[in-house]
C-alpha cells in the first residue's frame, strides 16, 4: 500500500518548505518569496536515514532583468516601417 503525506511550514512570509512522501520517496521543496540580493548563493539539502546521510547543493544565482527600452524602440520602428 502506498501512503501520500504532504507537509507544509513556513518561516514566516519568506519561505516555505513542503515535503511529499510517495510509498518510500521523499520530495522536498523549499520556495522563496520576494528574492532579494541577501537570497543569491548556495543552499544546501540533507537527507538523512539509518543508511547514512547524504546532501545536495543548489545555487540560485542573479539574472540581469531584461531590457524593455530597446524592444520598445524596435517596435515603434515596426510601426513606422508598416505604416509608411
Amino acid at each position: 500500500m502506498i501512503i501520500t503525506e504532504i507537509n507544509t511550514s513556513r518561516a514566516g512570509d519568506k519561505y516555505e518548505t513542503t515535503s511529499t512522501v510517495n510509498g518510500y520517496t521523499k520530495y522536498m521543496k523549499l520556495k522563496i518569496r520576494n528574492v532579494g540580493p541577501n537570497d543569491f548563493g548556495t543552499y544546501r539539502c540533507v537527507a538523512k536515514n539509518s543508511l547514512g546521510e547524504t546532501d545536495g547543493n543548489i545555487k540560485l544565482d542573479e539574472m540581469p532583468a531584461p531590457t524593455t527600452a530597446i524592444l520598445s524602440e524596435m517596435a515603434m520602428l515596426n510601426r513606422s516601417l508598416v505604416f509608411i
